[in-house]
């Protein structure tokens, strides 16, 4: 599967008379905008500084078919692989910011069996959008607003929104175009 993104629309490097800097740092947002793999591996030191990535064909995979639910052309994706296969990395992390570079009105809301894990990975994107890096590339795509940021509900100036709670919370009067369960169960429930 390999989503035309072009179809989203063209997002052009706004520097106009950039230095070497500047025009490395053009060209890694460029590569950026076209595949969410790419993505995904240029912000991993930001989000996992100790970490080297590991890159592996089924990371490649998921972050195609996420491009392909970008782009309409798949509606619902169920991504089922062992823990720490970098699966919420994927889906739950990095999609919804390299999203928002060129969707930034989009609502997002997300579940997971435990509320610790939802609020830990709304962290993290918050913090992805608010680095460095990601700010040297995109900041003129969107700006969080300031009077809706917290941990589990963060919104920009696109009306766009990321939402997370526990599946065992209420959700009541909170809505969201895309709808991402990560983790639906703990591992001790599935043990049993």
């Amino acid at each position: 599967v390999r989503a035309p993104l072009a179809q989203l629309g063209e997002l052009v490097c706004t520097t106009l008379n950039p230095g070497e800097e500047e025009s490395r740092r053009c060209e890694e947002a460029e590569s950026c905008e076209k595949s969410l793999h790419e993505f995904m591996r240029q912000a991993w030191p930001v989000l996992e500084p100790q970490t080297n990535f590991k890159d592996n064909w089924h990371i490649g995979y998921i972050c195609e078919y996420l491009e392909a639910v970008t782009v309409g052309e798949i509606k619902r994706l169920l991504i089922n692989e062992p823990f720490r296969h970098t699966k919420s990395h994927c889906a739950a992390i990095n999609w919804p910011v390299w999203t928002w570079i060129r969707q930034p009105g989009l609502r997002y809301m997300y579940l997971s069996y435990d509320s610790q894990l939802a609020t830990e990975h709304s962290l993290k994107r918050r913090d992805l959008i608010q680095s460095r890096w990601f700010q040297e590339r995109w900041a003129h795509s969107f700006k969080l607003r300031g009077d809706m940021n917290i941990k589990t509900h963060f919104e920009n100036n696109h009306q766009g929104s990321m939402y997370s709670a526990p599946l065992t919370g209420s959700i009541t009067g909170h809505g969201g175009q895309v709808l991402v369960v990560d983790d639906p169960h703990s591992r001790d429930d599935m043990d049993n």
